[in-house]
């Protein structure tokens, strides 16, 4: 098993016949996780290699990233062998190792409906992977709740979604968003927006909202 800057890459042998239809299973290549595939870092091309020599891409092939593995299902139309030895290129947006993180300070009671910060620029290229929030003053005792979310442009992210009610407003504990699954690309002239959905306004806690971004490799 090696990775590339552009897939990760794992090898099998199948253990018994994968007929169209069918599926197998991998484990991750070293060094990733469920989260190396999530939070939009699936990029796409994913292809497979038989034996060294028949190869099968998009087309042919469905690739989803579980918890534990990740399973291939084949739709070529043909059957894959028993024992042939696969090897399995994984496509991944080619991030790069700088991580940043936007901090947006909030108090409960101004989070309405809207948007909360309008068309920001962050000024760079970049995948957001996730948004989360750190409540630095406690709203155990509020009514109310809202969701955030984010959108670039006019298109809103896939996932990414804060839900904030009074019970989770425990002082000092970081809040998780969902799953970001994609529409995450930003680039330098991007236009960045929190957006809040509130089925009624909460009347207290405050929180800081963290949102995390990798850039991407030019």
């Amino acid at each position: 098993m090696a990775n590339n800057a552009k897939f990760a890459i794992v090898t099998t042998v199948l253990a018994a016949n994968v007929v169209n239809g069918g599926t197998f299973t991998v484990s991750y290549p070293s060094g990733t996780s469920q989260e190396s595939f999530t939070y939009g870092l699936v990029g796409t091309g994913h292809y497979i290699v038989l034996n060294n020599n028949d190869t099968y891409g998009d087309t042919d092939l469905a690739v989803s990233f579980g918890a534990a593995n990740i399973t291939i299902t084949n739709s070529s139309g043909a059957t894959w062998p028993s024992s042939t030895n696969v090897i399995v290129y994984l496509a991944q947006v080619p991030a790069g190792r700088n991580v940043f993180f936007l901090p947006f300070w909030m108090h409960g009671i101004f989070i309405l409906n809207g948007d909360l910060v309008p068309n920001f620029h962050p000024g760079v290229g970049g995948v957001i992977e996730h948004l989360s929030a750190f409540v630095w003053k406690s709203g155990i005792t509020a009514t109310g709740s809202v969701n955030i979310s984010l959108r670039i442009g006019a298109v809103p992210v896939t996932g990414g979604v804060l839900v904030i009610t009074p019970a989770v407003l425990v002082q000092n504990t970081v809040l998780l968003g969902t799953p970001i699954t994609g529409n995450n690309i930003l680039t330098r002239e991007s236009a960045l927006s929190v957006v809040a959905t509130t089925a009624a306004p909460l009347t207290a806690g405050q929180i800081g909202l963290l949102l995390r971004i990798r850039t991407i490799d030019d």
